[in-house]
């Protein structure tokens, strides 16, 4: 038994003649109860869009270790204040930590230091 409210109502929403409405209403109870449809996919088909529609999860990229290209310019200003302050009579011990980065120091009175030298990008 259709609906009289719901055949009304698809008529005034979509324009369309009562037999034409009864129909869609018809198609609507027999697609909420799962009833074949000819316009419904083949198992063929039904196969091919499960293919298409299938979600995996991404694989995870492989991990790739970056080698880092040797900045001569940072080596040689590191070097030149390990030499600079090795010559000075304020500290005691100098000590390059990092080629590139960082030298170590001690002053006079026991006190550790660092000098660490960045590189700011482009």
């Amino acid at each position: 038994m259709l609906n009289e409210k719901e055949v009304l109502k698809q008529m005034r929403l979509f324009n369309i003649s009562r037999a034409e409405a009864e129909k869609m209403v018809q198609d609507d109870l027999d697609i909420d109860k799962g009833l074949p449809k000819p316009w419904d996919l083949t198992p063929e088909q039904l196969k091919n869009q499960r293919k298409l529609c299938n979600v995996t999860t991404r694989k995870a990229p492989k991990s790739t270790t970056r080698t880092r290209k040797e900045n001569p310019t940072k080596q040689g200003i590191i070097s030149f204040v390990a030499d600079v302050l090795a010559k000075c009579d304020l500290t005691q011990e100098v000590k390059i930590s990092n080629a590139e980065r960082v030298v170590d120091f001690t002053d006079a009175d026991g006190v550790h230091y660092s000098l660490t030298l960045t590189a700011h990008r482009k």
